[in-house]
C-alpha cells in the first residue's frame, strides 16, 4: 500500500481498496453519510446473517 499524499491517483491503490473509496465517494456525493458495515459487506458479496 502506497503512503498517501496529494494527487495520489486511485489507481495507485489495490482494487479492493479502490472500491471502499468508490462507495464512499458515491454516498458522499449523494450526502448519503457514512458507509455501514452492511453495505461494506454487500459490496463486496459477503453474507450478513442478522
Amino acid at each position: 500500500m502506497p503512503v498517501w499524499r496529494e494527487g495520489l491517483a486511485w489507481s495507485a491503490l489495490s482494487v479492493d481498496y479502490q472500491r471502499i473509496l468508490q462507495l464512499g465517494a458515491g454516498r458522499a456525493r449523494l450526502g448519503q453519510g457514512p458507509v455501514t458495515c452492511q453495505e461494506m459487506a454487500a459490496a463486496f458479496g459477503m453474507v450478513i446473517d442478522q
